[in-house]
């Protein structure tokens, strides 16, 4: 998790192509993280995985980054869909439909 509250479009990151079309609109929801798509991860304003927390790679690039995490979310890139407005609580940790 990584503070703040944002509420956007969901934009599911499967490859590099994916993480190309973000923009500050977007949450990326990532089920398996590649560390050579961190870069462009940060075009989103938030970052949502399905592995990983507070401790790994991204949540550091998101705290620097100020851009809001939660990682842990089991089956995101499955439950939510591209388009989808959510509402990403990186306090609590939790992923809602807006």
């Amino acid at each position: 998790m990584s503070g703040g509250i944002f509420v956007g479009k969901v934009k599911i990151v499967r490859n590099e192509a994916d993480c190309k079309a973000l923009d500050k609109t977007h949450v990326a929801i990532v089920a398996v993280p590649d560390r050579k798509h961190i870069h462009l991860l940060k075009r989103a304003s938030a970052i949502v995985t399905e592995t990983g927390g507070l401790l790994g790679h991204i949540a550091k690039v998101a705290r620097e980054d100020n851009l809001t995490f939660v990682g842990g979310i089991q089956d995101a890139a499955s439950l939510f869909k591209d388009k989808d407005l959510v509402c990403v609580d990186g306090s609590k940790g939790t992923v809602t439909y807006a």
